[in-house]
């Protein structure tokens, strides 16, 4: 819905996206690139494995590279996201125990900080898995994009932030500071796409989002009704 409205020309001064972040003030979100790698190996049977090779250890070559990137996206850090981050979130592979797997896939869930361009994320995953040997004659490669979503911030100088912070003041009586969303949002359509300046602020949490029984806090809704309402007052006077 936001993209379409963008595409169709709708521009605003400012922008709000309701994620809940209990009622705080976040002026950046990480980005996600999902990807889908195939690893393809040649069947034997297992009691002369030599014949084959085996695709689910050459991914477990793969993911225990992954797992060691972690160590390098810590040096990466972002003043309010922290670092990006790498998982291997499912695997597949193999369709009985005495043959030699010829294929095998794992999904990846990379997270990314603003500065960082998905295709080149994507290219140095297939850099990670090339340099295991992954283009070889018997061993064929896959690396093919699920989802993506790029991060984006708006600087906290924007007369947004500050209005957002001094309404927030006024109805919690506490100053929320700035900080980011680990997740993603709409708010790259506007702020990529749109240009507008956006800031994060919600009732809920992040930590009631997908789980059993979802609530948000009826305190936290009247104040964000209360909270939206000076934002806007304080910006049109």
């Amino acid at each position: 819905m936001t993209r379409d409205l963008i595409r169709r020309g709708y521009r605003a001064d400012f922008a709000i996206v309701g994620e809940p972040n209990e009622l705080n003030v976040q002026t950046a979100h990480k980005g996600l690139l999902w990807l889908k790698v195939v690893i393809r190996g040649k069947a034997a049977h297992a009691s002369i494995p030599h014949q084959g090779v085996n695709a689910i250890y050459r991914m477990a070559d793969f993911c225990l590279a992954l797992e060691k990137m972690n160590s390098l996206l810590a040096e990466k850090k972002h003043t309010l996201l922290g670092p990006p981050t790498i998982n291997v979130g499912t695997i597949k592979g193999g369709i009985k125990t005495n043959i030699v797997p010829d294929y095998c896939e794992v999904t990846i869930d990379r997270r990314l900080i603003p500065g960082e361009k998905p295709i080149d994320v994507k290219r140095e995953i297939e850099e990670t898995l090339e340099s295991l040997g992954g283009k070889t004659s018997k061993l064929q490669t896959q690396v093919e994009v699920i989802n993506v979503a790029e991060p984006s911030e708006t600087p906290q100088d924007e007369l947004i932030v500050q209005v957002a912070r001094k309404a927030v003041r006024e109805v919690i009586g506490r100053d929320p500071g700035v900080t980011g969303f680990t997740a993603t949002c709409d708010m790259r359509f506007l702020v990529n796409e749109a240009g507008i300046p956006t800031i994060i602020l919600g009732p809920g949490s992040l930590r009631q989002a997908h789980v059993i029984d979802e609530y948000v806090e009826v305190e936290q809704v009247i104040n964000a009704a209360k909270i939206y309402t000076s934002i806007i007052l304080k910006t049109l006077s």
